[in-house]
């Protein structure tokens, strides 16, 4: 199975973006452009129109600034000719710039539904960039979900996706080459957000995972196990059967009395 369906298929359990909307082609961006120039004069009108816009952005000091002009302006004007270089299948670094600027402007869904057709038709970043696509993708993910998760926001289905694909989960597709740092971070946010809703058994198989790639979440894991604890021991009270250990993961029960 390919990338982009894996992302069409989780996307669509967690109740996100119909995947019909989000097969391969112009229809990853939701549509269809009509009456473009083609060929040579397509070529050369967007080279002169990117090389004039980067020049603008490079002038711009501010990164709100940046960010506003991105989400403003770019990614308005190029929406219909990535769609349709990607309806057509053609690589172009416009394409690679277009990945960047929306994830730079907050367009998480849209960032995620290009890069996955770019790693999928192997559409690598403009030469600028230095990070190979899965790594720039890892990374700005990994980034825009813990300042979601900082400011109390969800970050789910997009975060699960791309961890999804990142470690190659289901085996139907090949694992992103990216730092153990990097997966721990992601393991780390699962399972602090598992917490928050009352998954301790979720929270420490996932904290346990960050750990073990290298991840410093040593206190937030002592804090689940500690919870943990507390749950078994109210759950044998309420039992009758006082203090005595047990075997097992706590129930709904446990975890609920004891946060």
């Amino acid at each position: 199975m390919s990338l982009m369906r894996t992302h069409q298929k989780r996307l669509a359990a967690s109740g996100g973006p119909d995947a019909e909307s989000l097969s391969a082609g112009a229809r990853v961006l939701g549509i269809m452009p009509q009456g473009l120039m083609g060929g040579s004069k397509l070529a050369a009108m967007l080279a002169a129109s990117l090389e004039e816009d980067l020049k603008a952005l490079h002038e711009v000091a501010s990164v709100e600034r940046k960010a506003a002009l991105k989400r403003d302006t770019l990614l308005p004007k190029y929406r219909d000719y990535v769609a349709r270089l990607m309806g057509e299948g053609k690589g172009h670094e416009l394409i690679g710039y277009y990945v960047v600027w929306a994830f730079d402007a907050g367009a998480i869904e849209e960032a995620l539904q290009v890069a996955f057709w770019c790693l999928e038709h192997g559409q690598d970043l403009p030469e600028r960039f230095k990070s190979p696509m899965a790594l720039f993708v890892a990374m700005q993910t990994l980034a825009w979900a813990e300042a979601e998760y900082n400011a109390g926001r969800g970050f789910e289905p997009y975060l699960g996706t791309v961890l999804a694909s990142m470690v190659a989960e289901g085996g139907d597709a090949e694992a992103w080459d990216v730092p153990d740092r990097i997966k721990a971070g992601y393991y780390r946010l699962v399972g602090l957000q598992a917490e928050k809703t009352g998954d301790l058994d979720g929270a420490a198989s996932n904290l346990e995972r960050a750990m073990a790639l290298g991840g410093k979440v040593k206190t937030a894991l002592d804090a689940v196990r500690k919870r943990q604890e507390r749950g078994d021991k109210q759950l044998n009270s309420a039992d009758g059967t006082g203090g005595a250990s047990t075997s097992g993961a706590p129930g709904s029960e446990a975890e609920t009395t004891g946060s």
